[in-house]
């Protein structure tokens, strides 16, 4: 597709060349009325340029109104500004305060807020107390086991890729400090988060989805249970089924069964009056494949697969597991939930710490990572409240958007963190003005690399614009009808330009309005 691109370039740019050698108002003929397709669209305003007496220099709102125009885009919304950071000189604009879904550019926003707010330097904690004293002679912890949820969002295998994992970690401090006997229970303290797992204004159809996994105080892999199915000897015989984290033992329901074709076909369903996560569906004779799927509820399994990982290394609870949600509540010795430490008799036995805020965010924008998105947002209203949910923490990103970052309160709406909802509502200029604001920031470099780039492994700028390799840095957004792009770009004048692309209500492909969008960003690039 993209060789096909530079052909079809090519080939215009000498359709072009052929028109500057017509008369004027042949050329203006050929062109008025015409539909222009997105991909001659420069060479056909080169020349209505010279035909009105237009200098042929930076582009304003004409190019974009033509590519607007254009079939097969003709009908979607777009909204488009680039400005010259160092100027602060418009390059490009066309409905620059419409409000529109921005679907993952909206991690541009979530990102800065949060830079803003909690600071670069800042880290997650998952600590691990005692809330009594250890018995060493007996090997026993007369009282509970205590994990305050935090929200940490790197508890995973993307941030602990080798072994120890971080719920190896946590299981191993109760031997590696000589206890192998709890008479209280391991206590989850989710009282400085809400319990909703899922953000009222997200599809349906898009839960069962790892995209959609949500999260909550403590949560493990990013909201997700990876699935492993094995085929049996001969069809109609039953499917083995494993998963991980492994946290409940009837958590994951299996009816799927050894089918007569080669493809695996299983859907997952999560029933929420039985907190079952339900598999039906075929595998072929003695296939094996994984799948990896959201987990709702996911502090209670994460808390179950902790108290499971305990037991497996020999631990002995008597209590059990629970999570406690109330805040205020007295428990143990003294322990109070939403205290930190909860409780003044106790011991710290483990600390982990997350990567600093800076280097977590480039975990959500290269590869435009919804679980860690969600958490961070829902964290920006504990330093305010001391809570940290959806409304807190949208609140909190909405002063800094309104007092610090100076955008116009009706430029945006913050639903979420990831850009799921399409209840999210930017402007491009919104957009611009959030990148501008980063640019000036002394985290500002960082950030900038943190954006994917052309060629980058595992981005979702991997395989696109490969011919700006170096020279962009930006975040993609995509949902139904919804196509967007933002970031920095330095031109072939060697400007940066901080720029917002953004179209809606397309009905379109995703790869022709990507088609489209990147047009857009080349004809930037161009410098002209």
């Amino acid at each position: 597709m993209r060789r096909a691109s530079r052909r079809t370039r090519s080939a215009v740019a000498g359709r072009s060349r052929a028109f500057w050698t017509a008369s004027c108002a042949a050329s203006c003929a050929r062109w008025n009325g015409s539909a222009v397709n997105v991909r001659s669209a420069w060479p056909a305003l080169v020349v209505l340029a010279a035909c009105t007496g237009a200098p042929v220099v930076a582009p304003s709102l004409v190019p974009v109104a033509t590519f607007a125009a254009s079939d097969p885009l003709a009908g979607a919304q777009w909204g488009v500004l680039a400005v010259d950071l160092a100027s602060g000189e418009t390059v490009l604009e066309r409905n620059s305060a419409l409000r529109m879904i921005p679907a993952s550019t909206m991690k541009i926003a979530t990102t800065v807020a949060a830079l803003d707010v909690l600071g670069p330097d800042y880290r997650w904690r998952t600590d691990l107390y005692t809330s009594a004293a250890i018995d060493s002679t007996a090997a026993t912890l007369r009282g509970d086991l205590v994990l305050p949820g935090t929200g940490d969002p790197s508890l995973s295998r993307r941030w602990w890729k080798d072994d120890p994992g971080p719920l190896e970690m946590l299981a191993a401090a109760l031997p590696d400090n000589g206890v192998t006997h709890v008479t209280g229970a391991l206590v989850i303290d989710a009282s400085r988060w809400d319990s909703t797992t899922v953000q009222g204004s997200w599809m349906v159809d898009d839960l069962p989805f790892d995209f959609s996994a949500t999260g909550g105080a403590f949560g493990l892999e990013e909201g997700t249970t990876l699935i492993e199915v094995r085929g049996g000897a001969e069809p109609g015989a039953p499917v083995s089924i494993k998963w991980w984290p492994y946290g409940e033992e009837g958590f994951v329901r299996s009816w799927l069964i050894t089918g007569v074709s080669d493809v695996v076909n299983v859907t997952a369903s999560y029933l929420p009056e039985s907190r079952v996560l339900e598999f039906t569906g075929a595998v072929p004779v003695g296939r094996i494949d994984t799948l990896v799927v959201a987990t709702r509820d996911p502090v209670r399994q994460s808390a179950a697969a902790l108290y499971r990982a305990l037991r497996d290394r020999g631990v002995a609870i008597d209590g059990g597991w629970r999570i406690e949600w109330d805040p205020g509540v007295s428990y143990g010795q003294s322990c109070v939930t939403g205290s930190v430490p909860p409780c003044p008799f106790g011991r710290l036995l483990r600390g982990l710490g997350s990567p600093p805020l800076l280097e977590v965010i480039a975990g959500v924008l290269e590869p435009s990572q919804n679980w860690i998105a969600e958490q961070m947002i829902r964290t920006l209203g504990d330093p305010v409240t001391g809570h940290s949910s959806w409304s807190e923490g949208t609140a909190a990103a909405a002063r800094d958007f309104q007092d610090v970052v100076g955008l116009d309160p009706l430029d945006f709406r913050v639903v979420d963190g990831s850009g799921l909802s399409v209840q999210n509502l930017l402007t491009p200029r919104a957009l611009v003005q959030l990148l501008r604001h980063a640019h000036s920031r002394p985290w500002g470099a960082a950030f900038r690399s943190a954006l994917p780039s052309p060629g980058e492994v595992g981005s979702t700028l991997a395989g696109r614009l490969p011919d700006l390799s170096g020279r962009l840095f930006a975040k993609t957004g995509s949902l139904t009808n919804v196509g967007t792009f933002a970031g920095y770009l330095i031109d072939a004048r060697d400007r940066e330009i901080a720029f917002a692309v953004m179209v809606n209500g397309s009905n379109l492909p995703a790869v022709t309005v990507r088609d489209g969008i990147d047009a857009v960003v080349r004809l930037l690039a161009a410098g002209r």
